[in-house]
């Protein structure tokens, strides 16, 4: 029976190693290394670093403007995501939706537009106002509270400008303008009144109490920790000629397989002590 367990861990085991080359072979662009991806793309918590203010987009209205408009009133949250991310393996949908999620609650406490700011930067160049607009114009609306709209800012903007942002923020992700593929990672910044990087979030998911708490410090010009871990989540972006599908999946693959080995060590290990303690107990009988 011990053999019989032993050889079963093994093929499972196998099957967990072949699994994540297998998904990507037949459901994603194998030509991207999820190891190579995970080297280039993270965060680097910049943490009093200042977002420059000369930088500058489109906003939802197609008017340009300088990120620096935006400072010296109230606090500011900030996402690089991408719009048109509607796969759903992509993690900037989910992201998002549960930062809207989150800030409906807090709105008759902390009203956006009155306490913060929400800034929805997109890091795809090739993204348009029009674009920003529609996202904008279902966000207000399930947001649904009067006047907010003027605390809500999606812009978009070239390359270089998104990049002066980006790199102030410690933001590195992935740009494949050949492929029109983006990777990057989950998350969202607080940054003070002026500017100024003041907290990390990880994403794709945040917890009330500590983005009230980072807001909090944001708006009193503090300068909080460095988060202990930031999810290394990747996103999804379909290319418009092939129709291919690119995703990190590293991060998601290592934590199932981890999950899946310790189960099957479990069971293999109590497979085994069943086994071992049988004749003990057939001896006990007679």
């Amino acid at each position: 029976m011990m053999a019989v367990a032993n050889r079963l861990g093994l093929c499972l085991l196998a099957s967990l190693l072949v699994t994540p080359a297998m998904a990507q072979k037949s459901n994603f662009d194998a030509s991207i290394s999820a190891k190579g991806v995970l080297a280039e793309m993270g965060v680097d918590q910049k943490l009093g670093s200042q977002i420059p203010a000369d930088a500058r987009f489109k906003d939802a209205e197609g008017k340009d403007v300088a990120i620096g408009e935006y400072f010296g009133k109230r606090p500011i949250v900030i996402a690089p995501i991408f719009f048109q991310c509607i796969s759903r393996y992509g993690v900037c949908g989910q992201e998002q939706k549960e930062l809207v999620k989150m800030i409906i609650k807090l709105k008759k406490e902390l009203p956006v537009g009155q306490s913060f700011d929400v800034i929805f930067l997109s890091i795809h160049p090739k993204e348009t106002p029009e674009l920003a607009r529609v996202n904008k114009l279902d966000t207000v609306k399930i947001y649904d509270l009067p006047g907010s709209e003027g605390g809500f800012h999606f812009l978009t903007g070239s390359l270089d400008e998104i990049h002066k942002v980006t790199d102030a923020l410690g933001f590195r992700y992935i740009y494949k303008p050949e492929a029109d593929v983006i990777n990057h990672p989950a998350g969202i910044m607080m940054l003070t009144p002026e500017g100024k990087v003041s907290k990390y979030l990880s994403g794709p998911t945040y917890p009330t109490v500590l983005f009230k708490s980072a807001l909090a410090d944001a708006s009193r010009d503090k300068i909080g920790s460095v988060e202990v871990e930031f999810s290394a989540f990747g996103c999804i972006m379909t290319d418009p000629v092939t129709k291919r599908q690119t995703i990190v999946i590293e991060r998601v693959l290592s934590l199932v397989g981890l999950v899946f080995l310790a189960g099957v060590i479990g069971m293999i290990s109590f497979m085994g002590f069943g086994n071992k303690n049988k004749p003990k107990e057939e001896a006990e009988k007679l």
